[in-house]
């Protein structure tokens, strides 16, 4: 018990000097500086000691409007160089991309007449079935293709059998086909036989 009762006596004779401190202080009777008042006390002195501070490196709690538009030009320059190598590497991306695609591009194209020189001899293969064949039986085989695809077999065969076969054909198909092989495909023909309608 009679450790608490000086427990609580030391309690208030602090609270009392305490007062006495700032009643003191503001009425002028007692000048200090807090530096100066906490210069004894070991783990505040290092709180409050500017000199303290940058010994250990610490930011000044003040700093000039200057010295943060400063800090404010640096972050700036250096978000604006991260942005800067952001769009260099996504550049060469492109590049790299764009190279990808010219040459898928290439061989688009290389299979392309690759693939064109496979019709083409696939074509010639026919038109020499075709001509084997008698011109009744070819016509008539031919004309269920359309005009198209019969005048491109016809145009790889050899003139007399193609004539021969044209000939065979309903006339209304042997003429769009001759028009198409005679590269008139789109234009209007008149028939002078025929008077205007």
């Amino acid at each position: 018990m009679r450790n608490e009762r000086g427990n609580i006596v030391g309690w208030l004779l602090l609270v009392v000097v305490i007062i006495l401190v700032v009643v003191g202080a503001s009425m002028g009777a007692i000048t200090f500086s807090v530096p100066e008042a906490v210069a004894g006390i070991p783990f505040l002195s290092q709180y409050l000691d500017p000199e303290a501070e940058e010994e250990e490196g610490a930011t000044p709690v003040s700093v000039s409007e200057e010295d943060r538009l400063s800090q404010m030009v640096i972050d700036f320059r250096n978000q604006r160089d991260v942005a800067e190598n952001r769009v260099t590497s996504l550049e060469e991306q492109l590049a790299a991309e764009q190279t990808l695609v010219q040459e898928r591009e290439d061989e688009i194209a290389r299979l392309q007449d690759v693939l064109n020189l496979s019709r083409d001899e696939n074509i010639s293969n026919v038109a020499l079935i075709y001509e084997e064949m008698g011109s009744d039986e070819a016509a008539m085989i031919l004309s269920n293709l359309g005009a198209d695809r019969a005048s491109l077999i016809l145009n790889e065969m050899d003139e007399s059998s193609a004539a021969d076969i044209l000939a065979a054909m309903e006339e209304t198909l042997a003429t769009q086909i001759t028009q198409i092989l005679a590269g008139f495909e789109g234009e209007t023909v008149v028939n002078p036989l025929v008077p205007p309608g």
